[in-house]
């Protein structure tokens, strides 16, 4: 049984430490740095299975007009990626959450390597990451729950102004109309 719980900061910047996938960009001092500097709320989520903590993020909260908001996490969740039930359970418990928050999109930009390259550039064949990325794209689908279509073009006009950014961060969105 998986649970989304939030850490407080020993648990968090434990698991966060002693995991092989971790990036400054998801630590506990960052959210603290972005909450005074970004006036935006962390939330240090962490999914639990059988009381041991699997999974982790920051989750970074952004208020938007008309009391809706949307959330980034940094680098990605803190897990293994290879692992697609802990990635999957952690998506959907983080769907939940989200919705609870009215936010109308979580974004993760995750740091996964795509493909290896050798010191001249060169494609290192089968050394890559597609596979894990393709799945990762056809399944995270988080959130957004819009009451009206007035309100869905506000959010298309505003992401579009401020928030597109052409890279491979991995844009998560499901419009309820």
């Amino acid at each position: 049984m998986y649970e989304l719980i939030e850490l407080n900061k020993n648990e968090y910047e434990k698991f966060v430490k002693s995991s092989k996938k971790s990036h400054f960009l998801q630590s506990y001092i960052w959210g603290e740095f972005c909450k005074k500097e970004k006036k935006v709320t962390p939330y240090y989520g962490g999914l639990k299975k059988d009381k041991k903590i699997v999974a982790s993020a920051l989750l970074l909260e952004k208020k938007l007009p008309l009391g809706y908001s949307y959330f980034y996490s940094p680098r990605g969740f803190v897990l293994d990626y290879n692992d697609k039930e802990i990635l999957k359970e952690f998506t959907g418990k983080i769907k939940e959450f989200s919705k609870k928050h009215k936010a109308i999109y979580v974004k993760i930009d995750p740091d996964i390597k795509l493909q290896s390259l050798t010191i001249d550039g060169e494609v290192i064949e089968g050394d890559n990451n597609f596979a894990l990325v393709d799945y990762m794209k056809s399944y995270l689908i988080i959130v957004i729950n819009v009451d009206c279509l007035m309100i869905n073009i506000y959010i298309y006009f505003y992401l579009m102004w401020h928030s597109y950014t052409p890279s491979i961060d991995i844009w998560i969105t499901e419009w309820d109309i």
